[in-house]
C-alpha cells in the first residue's frame, strides 16, 4: 500500500493515469493472492474487503489530487492575472506619469500664449500675421485706431488690401514684395487716416518658423512715428527759419551800416561847408543838416538799444495819463507836410469823448510813428491815410489804415520776427 501511494504520487497529479494505476494495483494485487493463496483465497471476506477499500482509498487520494491540482491550476492563473494586471498598473502608471506631464507642459504653454496674447492685443504697435500666401490671418485690436480701418477689410486678404488704409501704393509694394519672399524688412509707410490726419508708421516684417525650421507664417510689426516725423519736420523747418533768419539779420545789419554811415556822411560832410566867413544863414543852414542827421542816428540808435532791452526782457514801462486826441495829433503833425509832398491825404479820428489812458507815452508814440511811416511808403500817390483812436471797454484802440498795397499771407506770418523788414 506503501508502494502504492509512492506511486500514485509520483505519476503527477493525472487523473485518469491515477484511475488506470489503481485499477492496475488492484489486479494485480488479486492475481498476487491467487498465486500465494490460490483462488479460493480471493473469495475469502478479508480479501473482498482489502480490496475494495484500496480502490476506495485509491479513488478518494485520486480526488484529493484531483482538488489540489485544481486549486493550483486556480491559484496559478490568479497569479498570472495578477501579474498581467500588475504589469497593466506599471504600464498604466508610466502612462499616467507621461500624460502628467504633458498636461503639465500643455499648461505652461497655455500660460505663455496666454501670456504673448496679451502682449499682443495689448501692444501700442499694431501687429499683422500673414499665412504662407502673403493673406492677412490676425491683425491686433490697435490696428483700427491707427490705421482709421476695420479688421475686417483685410482679414483673408494680401497686404495690397492695405492700400484701403490711405497707404500709398509704391510705399506698401517693398513691403509686400518682402511677405512674398519670406525676407527682413524695415521701412516708412505712410498712411492718410479718413479725418484726413498724416499718419506713419515705422514697419518691420520677421519670417516665422515651426519647429522643424518651415517657415509657417510672417510677423509683421508696425509702430505709429508719426510724432517723431513731425518733430523732425518742425526741426526742419526751424533750421529753414533760423537761416532764413540769420539772413534777415545780415540784411538788418547792412541796412543799419548803411543807415548809420548816411547820416554820419551827412554831418562830416556839413562840417566841412562850415566856414567861419561864411554868412550866417548858409551855416545855420549846415548846422540844421547836423542837427536832423544826429537826430536820426539818435533815434537808430534809440531803436537797438530798445530792440536789446526787449530781447533781454529789461525793457522798462512807464504807465501815465495820456490824452490820446492831443496826442496822436502830436505824432501825426511831423508827417503831414511829408504826406503833402508825397500827394496823400493823412486824417486823425479821434471822439472828444474818449477818456484819458494809461500808457507810456514815450513807447507808443515810437510805435505809431513807425506805423504811419510804414504807410507813407507803402501808400501810392492820391492815397489816404488814417489815424484813429476808439474806446475798447477798459481800454483803448489805436488804428492806422492806409490805402496802400498791404502786406501779403506770408509777410503777415512774419511781420513781428527779429529783423525782419
Amino acid at each position: 500500500m506503501y508502494f502504492f501511494v509512492l506511486f500514485l504520487a509520483g505519476i503527477g497529479e493525472n487523473i485518469r493515469l491515477i484511475a488506470l494505476s489503481v485499477m492496475v494495483v488492484c489486479l494485480a494485487y488479486v492475481v498476487l493472492i491467487m498465486k500465494i493463496a490460490g483462488p479460493d483465497e480471493v473469495l475469502t471476506t478479508q480479501t473482498l474487503i482489502r480490496v475494495p477499500f484500496l480502490f476506495s482509498v485509491a479513488i478518494f487520494y485520486g480526488y484529493l489530487v484531483d482538488r489540489v491540482r485544481r486549486e493550483r491550476h486556480r491559484v496559478d492563473e490568479e497569479r498570472a492575472v495578477i501579474d498581467r494586471l500588475e504589469r497593466y498598473r506599471l504600464v498604466l502608471a508610466e502612462a499616467n506619469e507621461a500624460l502628467e506631464a504633458e498636461v503639465q507642459e500643455r499648461k505652461k504653454a497655455e500660460r505663455e500664449l496666454r501670456k504673448f496674447s496679451r502682449a499682443v492685443e495689448q501692444s501700442p504697435n499694431l501687429v499683422m500675421i500673414t499665412d504662407v500666401k502673403g493673406r492677412i490671418e490676425y491683425v491686433n485690436p490697435q490696428f483700427e485706431p491707427i490705421t482709421g480701418s476695420s479688421p475686417d477689410s483685410v482679414l483673408g486678404r494680401g497686404l495690397e488690401a492695405f492700400t484701403g488704409t490711405g497707404a500709398p501704393v509704391d510705399a506698401i509694394d517693398p513691403l509686400v514684395s518682402a511677405v512674398r519672399n519670406f525676407g527682413e524688412w524695415r521701412g516708412e509707410v505712410p498712411v492718410e487716416q479718413e479725418e484726413g490726419a498724416g499718419l506713419w508708421l515705422s514697419v518691420a516684417t520677421s519670417p516665422v518658423r515651426d519647429a522643424d525650421g518651415e517657415i509657417v507664417n510672417t510677423l509683421v510689426i508696425a509702430t505709429d512715428i508719426s510724432e517723431r516725423v513731425k518733430a523732425e519736420r518742425r526741426l526742419t523747418e526751424a533750421n529753414i527759419e533760423l537761416r532764413r533768419l540769420s539772413q534777415v539779420k545780415s540784411n538788418f545789419v547792412s541796412t543799419v551800416s548803411h543807415e548809420l554811415k548816411s547820416p554820419l556822411t551827412t554831418i562830416k560832410n556839413a562840417v566841412t561847408l562850415i566856414d567861419a566867413s561864411a554868412d550866417e544863414e548858409s551855416n545855420e543852414k549846415f548846422l540844421k543838416m547836423i542837427g536832423r542827421s544826429a537826430d536820426r542816428l539818435n533815434h537808430i540808435i534809440s531803436d537797438l538799444l530798445d530792440m536789446s532791452k526787449v530781447e533781454s526782457g529789461k525793457l522798462t514801462i512807464t504807465a501815465e495819463p495820456v490824452d490820446l486826441g492831443s496826442f496822436l495829433s502830436e505824432v501825426v503833425e511831423p508827417f503831414v507836410l511829408q504826406a503833402a509832398s508825397a500827394s496823400v491825404e493823412i486824417g486823425l479820428e479821434v471822439p472828444d469823448s474818449l477818456p484819458k489812458v494809461l500808457a507810456d507815452a514815450k513807447r507808443i508814440e515810437q510805435v505809431a510813428a513807425n506805423l504811419i511811416s510804414n504807410a507813407l511808403k507803402a501808400t501810392p500817390k492820391g492815397g489816404k491815410i488814417v489815424v484813429s483812436a476808439a474806446p475798447a471797454g477798459d481800454s483803448a484802440t489805436v488804428s492806422v489804415s492806409d490805402t496802400g498795397i498791404g502786406l501779403s499771407a506770408e509777410d503777415q506770418e512774419k511781420v513781428f520776427d527779429a529783423f525782419f523788414q
